[in-house]
């Protein structure tokens, strides 16, 4: 059975090969009935829309134009848009045969699939029945499917019903044998816009008919989606393109830096004369702020919380260390791709479909963005050549500043407990250590193990911020920092209650510019190195200049900080909602990764966060608790993403240590040196009076013993030789808590390893 689907497979991406490579770059005539077929579609509506639900992955809408329903639905494929144009056009694919089979069964004369006439390379009639859920009877379609390039980056295709009257319909069509089977009206539009890293925008209209015609069933995007998914492949090269960017990246701003040093400082971090170092240990008077060990699953991850005294019971922080898999600039961009698909998938299992995006606070929130409810595609046939360079353009511009950006994430709650949101701004800078003389082209790893094997760099842990460094391999040290957005925002959201019909759309409220979010990136567009799959995941519109979310209504009425147009906006918004009530609490979120680079594919990762609930004093302390649980989950979720094989990670640790061990010696200081003598001057193990331990020697091993007079106290000496450098031997005894040697431990919470 699997050599017949691989098969099908292979002969289905050899009928694509063939579509791109010789059909599509051929000239396409089209008649004068196919011109009047395709420009039909410019009669479609483009603004109006209605959200129907809010799935992350593939939204809809709809809308009701008099007598008239139309249905929207946005996906990205992830494949080019001429393999996606190929999926959809080739009608008798191995795959949507097969599938077609899976839901009628194989009897093809009450359920037949076919192309009746090809007309041309662009244009073919096809014939299909399908089954209904009972009691509803069985559909066909009689259809007509015309594709036309728009440009090098677009395609359109059309396809709606024909009557069997038509002069292109055979003679030899024979309809199915089913004597109770309807006749099905069908009107799909659909266009394939190209996007970043191989990947497609199809956006699909349908026209929907009341009545047992006007059931629609054709033309899945879902399926389309699973059937060329990659988000893997698609995750890795926006990080690699991050990357790539990330040493011209400008240098920070004024503010942008005071972000990064009060973020510092919730990891016991400063800025003080030009470098970073670690706050002095804790006095006893401040004992009570310690942070609790928690227990993990992962036991390779350390968790802690811990509530400040000075701080309101709604207040709580937590904080995970662990050592990740990656280099240091490959857990950067993970952490800056807020709605990769590894991402935006964990959220949408643990909250379902509810919010997180990035947005741009100049322009508003609009978790569409890019896909917004109006259609994207222009009159067929024309060129639109300036809307493009402009669109162009203002991408360039938003790309050139990837130092911060905003982001707003919503998190389920048990009930009767209301949804929470936090709306942040976020910002990154690289820093490199104080002795960066000693990085190598190899990449920079040298001077890591310096700060992380060296007694002296430890307790000091000096870094200066760098950031004006063009080679990022000279970073030993990120930090993402984030904070609550200092501009809040009044969401009116359809996600929460569905406007009222009859009262106006999103548009009318007189915000033109709703969001283009920082163009992006979920499933996987980068436009900007970021998602567009976050931009499908509900519709927000922002209003700047409103207070936190649980200001009751006559509250917000008496606050007068924005200007005329925006109040007016809100009191319409509020309006349609019905006085703009909310079951939205703000979760106020603050904290900062530090990611210390150990080796050039090794680091280490602190999380420290902190959540604030806006609605604390209602919620008790066990969820409160769980919420932060739950949020440190972030690292569980790095950290499994980038693991790879213990024994080769201590290796590479191994190697870096090693590499570092001239620079370590060089900077010893005297009191190490005096007290390596002492620890010597005790043991003395070239001293006389050594006795062998037979019953534990080897060949290979000589165990001996020696007892100090007047004490119960025995001194043991193990002879060996080791088939390896001294370095690399020192290196495994240094790695005190090595892959290999935790996973020798049965119960690291029972016996502890640290």
């Amino acid at each position: 059975m699997k050599y017949k689907e691989h098969r099908s497979a292979n002969a289905d991406m050899d009928a694509r090969f063939r579509f791109i490579r010789s059909t599509l770059p051929r000239f396409q005539h089209y008649s004068e009935a196919e011109a009047i077929v395709l420009s039909s579609c410019d009669h479609l509506p483009k603004s109006g829309w209605d959200r129907l639900d809010f799935d992350l992955y593939h939204p809809k809408w709809q809308l009701n134009a008099g007598n008239k329903t139309y249905q929207k639905n946005i996906s990205v494929v992830q494949t080019s848009p001429e393999e996606s144009l190929a999926f959809f056009f080739l009608f008798e694919s191995n795959y949507l045969r097969a599938k077609h089979l899976s839901i009628n069964g194989p009897d093809a004369q009450k359920y037949p699939r076919r192309i009746l006439r090809l007309i041309g390379d662009h244009h073919y009639l096809s014939y299909s029945c399908q089954k209904f859920i009972f009691p509803l009877a069985a559909r066909e379609w009689l259809t007509r499917c015309i594709w036309k390039k728009l440009d090098n980056d677009n395609y359109a295709m059309v396809e709606c019903c024909v009557p069997p009257t038509d002069p292109e319909m055979p003679t030899s069509f024979t309809a199915s044998t089913l004597s109770n089977v309807v006749r099905a009206k069908i009107l799909n539009f659909f266009t394939f816009k190209r996007l970043p890293f191989d990947q497609t925008e199809v956006s699909k209209i349908s026209r929907v008919w009341s009545g047992a015609s006007g059931l629609v069933g054709r033309g899945d995007l879902t399926s389309a989606c699973l059937y060329f998914e990659r988000d893997f492949e698609v995750d890795a090269l926006e990080r690699q393109h991050f990357i790539s960017t990330m040493s011209s990246a400008p240098p920070l701003s004024e503010e942008e830096i005071k972000l990064l040093m009060r973020s510092l400082e919730h990891a016991d971090r400063h800025f003080s004369a030009g470098k970073v170092e670690r706050h002095s240990p804790p006095d006893a008077e401040d004992s009570k702020e310690n942070w609790v060990r928690i227990h993990d699953e992962i036991r390779t991850i350390k968790k802690f919380v811990k509530h400040k005294i000075h701080e309101e019971a709604s207040s709580s922080w937590g904080k995970a260390v662990t050592i990740v898999h990656a280099s240091c600039e490959e857990v950067m961009a993970w952490l800056w791709m807020f709605s990769q698909n590894n991402r935006m998938k964990d959220h949408q299992k643990k909250h379902g479909n509810l919010v997180r995006t990035e947005y741009d606070p100049t322009e508003g929130v609009n978790n569409q963005n890019k896909l917004s409810p109006k259609p994207n595609y222009k009159k067929l046939g024309l060129g639109g050549e300036k809307e493009k360079e402009k669109e162009k353009e203002k991408e360039k511009e938003k790309e050139k500043n990837n130092r911060m950006q905003h982001l707003v994430v919503r998190r389920s709650m048990p009930p009767p407990y209301k949804t929470r949101e936090s709306s942040m701004r976020s910002v990154w800078s690289g820093f490199k250590t104080e002795l960066e003389e000693f990085h190598t082209s190899e990449g920079g790893g040298r001077q890591s193990h310096v700060s992380k094997f060296s007694s002296a760099s430890r307790n000091e842990n000096l870094l200066s911020p760098s950031t004006k460094s063009k080679n990022t391999s000279d970073n030993n040290m990120y930090v993402y920092a984030f904070e609550p957005a200092p501009v809040n925002f009044e969401y009116v959201d359809v996600q929460e209650k569905k406007v009222r019909s009859g009262i106006g759309t999103l548009n009318s409220l007189g915000l033109n510019k709703i969001s283009s979010l920082k163009s992006s990136r979920r499933m996987g567009s980068e436009r900007s190195s970021k998602s567009v799959r976050s931009q499908l995941s509900g519709k927000l519109l922002a209003v700047p200049g409103t207070s936190s979310a649980q200001n009751s209504p006559k509250q917000k009425q008496s606050k007068r900080s924005f200007n005329k147009t925006s109040s007016n906006v809100r009191s319409h918004a509020s309006s349609i909602l019905g006085g703009g009530k909310r079951n939205i609490v703000r979760l106020m979120s603050k904290g900062v990764w530090v990611i210390q680079k150990l080796a050039p594919n090794v680091c280490e990762v602190t999380f420290i966060h902190n959540l604030h609930d806006s609605g604390g004093a209602l919620v008790p302390a066990q969820i409160a608790n769980k919420v932060m649980t739950s949020s440190l989950d972030e690292a569980n979720s790095l950290k499994q993403y980038y693991d790879r094989n213990g024994l080769l990670v201590d290796s590479e640790l191994r190697t870096s240590f090693r590499l570092a061990v001239p620079q370590v010696v060089s900077n010893t200081s005297q009191d190490q040196y005096d007290f390596i003598a002492r620890v010597g001057l005790k043991l003395n193990p070239s001293s006389p009076g050594w006795e062998p331990i037979l019953s534990h020697s080897t060949p290979y091993l000589q165990v001996s013993r020696k007892f100090i007079p007047g004490s119960s106290i025995a001194k043991c000496k193990a002879v060996t030789t080791i088939d390896a450098p001294a370095e690399t031997t020192l290196a495994w005894l240094w790695d005190y808590c090595s892959n290999e040697r935790l996973s020798a431990v049965a119960d690291l919470h029972k016996n502890p390893r640290e």
